[in-house]
């Protein structure tokens, strides 16, 4: 799959091949500029991508080596980005933001046996929730994590549940 965004500003569809051949597990958002912002695994490598037009040219960069399935993106009020996603090789879901200037990361969910599938929103003080789907010893569960503390919960845990967070 290639990357690519297209858009109709000037009244007519524009559009963009980012140069970039996608595994999957991406996600595309736009900040309050009409930027945009996507994170992503290429095909190439086994690592999470970010890239942007926000600077008014696509840059894309690695922010993670080794990592990088299933990505979730927003912005915050303040143009700070944040990414959640599965690190593939420690089976962790790790937050990534770069609200100071640089990014910074942290683990979120516990590894266990299956993790999966983030979805993360902002909250209008821009707090990050994070859903994820884990199996851990047999059972399955819904997680939630916020990083106002980085407080985690069990939303749902049971046999069978099916591995896809909302």
């Amino acid at each position: 799959w290639t990357l690519m965004y297209a858009n109709n500003v000037d009244g007519y569809f524009m559009i963009y091949n980012l140069g970039q051949t996608l595994y999957y597990g991406f996600d595309m958002t736009l900040d309050s500029n009409d930027k945009v912002h996507v994170a992503y695994h290429p095909q190439s490598a086994n690592v999470m991508s970010y890239g942007t037009n926000a600077g008014g040219s696509w840059t894309n960069r690695t922010l993670a080596p080794n990592a990088g399935e299933f990505a979730s993106l927003a912005v915050d009020s303040k143009g700070a980005v944040s990414i959640c996603f599965l690190s593939t090789t420690e089976r962790w879901i790790r937050y990534a933001n770069n609200a100071d200037g640089r990014w910074s990361f942290i683990n979120v969910g516990s590894a266990g046996t299956s993790v999966e599938t983030p979805s993360m929103a902002l909250d209008s003080g821009d707090k990050a929730h994070i859903s994820y789907y884990e199996a851990t010893g047999g059972r399955n569960g819904l997680k939630y994590a916020t990083n106002s503390a980085w407080k985690m919960d069990v939303i749902f845990e049971s046999q069978g549940l099916g591995n896809f967070a909302p």
